[in-house]
Parts: structure tokens; sequence; C-alpha cells
């Protein structure tokens, strides 16, 4: 039986705020949304993990993983990844180190998340996902799909 990922990303951010100036109160919102899909020819491999990530590096070598359903899997591109750090305290660094697929990032704060969507090519010097957490043990959702 073939395999066949497709899905969606939705971002929505939405904001409101209010002041009062000179004596009059003013208010406003703001709100934008990202929405795009992802079809099943654009994805062959699906990587989803909640790990437990130390101050020791964690390396995730997207050309060596196996899927939910046991199977070996060699991404050849991202086309999107998130991270969460669901720590309460700790700070996360994603990126960086030896192969890595791209530098690091802005350290991810506590209850934090990053969504990227778009192609990052996986080859084999550009191919590894490097998770640190700043202390202690910190609980980390990942889910990486591509081609």
């Amino acid at each position: 039986m073939a395999e066949t990922i497709s899905g969606s990303v939705s971002v929505s951010c939405r904001f409101s705020h209010s002041n009062t100036y000179q004596g009059t109160p003013y208010s406003g919102s703001a709100s934008k949304n990202y929405s795009t899909s992802l079809p099943s020819t654009a994805l062959g491999h699906l990587y989803f993990a909640t790990l437990n990530v130390t101050t020791t590096p964690m390396t995730i070598d997207l050309t060596t993983q196996v899927d939910a359903f046991g199977t070996a899997t060699a991404f050849t591109s991202v086309k999107n990844l998130f991270i969460a750090n669901k720590d309460a305290t700790n700070n996360l660094t994603v990126g960086g180190g030896t192969n890595a697929l791209f530098p690091a990032m802005p350290v991810l704060g506590p209850n934090s998340c990053l969504s990227l969507t778009t192609t990052i090519t996986v080859d084999a010097t550009h191919k590894v996902i490097s998770l640190v957490a700043s202390a202690g043990t910190i609980s980390v959702d990942i889910l990486a799909a591509g081609g």
C-alpha cells in the first residue's frame, strides 16, 4: 500500500489594543492570517515527535528518520517545520551545529513555537536539526513535512 501525505498550514494572529490620549479613549485591533495547502505531489515524508530535550544537543538527521509507520524516510526537502517549546521556564535553541539544515534560529523562549513554511533543501551537508535546552529537561513538539 502506497503512503500518501497531504496537508495544510494555517496561522492566525489577532491582537487588540486600547489607550487614552488627552482624555479621549482609542481602541483598535490588528489581525493577519496565512494559509496554504501542501498537496501530495509536494510531500513524501512526515516526521513528528514529542521529545525530551536536555542541555546536551539532540540532533535529528532528516535523512535517517523513521515515520509513524516504522518506515525509513530520507527527506530531500522540508516544506513545513513546526517546533514548540512546551516548557514554562526554560529556553530552546534550534539549529546550528554540524551539517545543520539551517543556522541557529533566535532562541525560543518558554511556551513558544517556530513555524516555517518554505522549501529547504536537504542534502549530505544540510540535514540535521539540533535542539538544545537552556537548562533541565524540556518537552518539545516537532513536525517536519517535506519531499
